[in-house]
C-alpha cells in the first residue's frame, strides 16, 4: 500500500512539474511579446514627437505665409487704387499715348 501511495505521489509531482514547465514556456513567450510591444511603443512615441514637431513648424510657416500673402495683396490693392485714381484724374477720354 505504501508503494502505491509513493507511486501516486511521484505521478502527481510529475504532472505538477509538467504543468510548471508549460507555464514557464508560456511566461517566456509572453515576456518576449511584451518586449516587442515596448520597442514598438518607443518607436511610436518617437514618431508622434516628430509629427508634433513638424506640425508646429508647419503652423509657423502657414502663419508666415499668410502674413506674406496679406502683405502682397495689400501692395496690389494700393497699386490698383493708384491706377484707378490716375485714370479718374486723367478722365476716361483724356490724352492717349502713342505707343511705338
Amino acid at each position: 500500500m505504501a508503494d502505491q501511495n509513493v507511486a501516486q505521489i511521484l505521478t502527481a509531482f510529475g504532472k505538477i512539474e509538467a504543468q510548471l514547465t508549460a507555464q514557464n514556456r508560456t511566461l517566456s513567450e509572453l515576456a518576449g511579446k511584451v518586449d516587442k510591444l515596448e520597442k514598438q511603443n518607443i518607436q511610436l512615441v518617437k514618431m508622434i514627437q516628430e509629427k508634433t514637431h513638424l506640425d508646429k513648424s508647419m503652423q509657423q510657416l502657414d502663419g508666415e505665409g499668410k502674413v506674406e500673402v496679406t502683405r502682397r495683396l495689400k501692395v496690389l490693392e494700393d497699386k490698383s487704387k493708384k491706377i484707378i485714381d490716375m485714370l479718374q484724374a486723367g478722365g476716361i477720354g483724356g490724352k492717349k499715348r502713342a505707343w511705338p
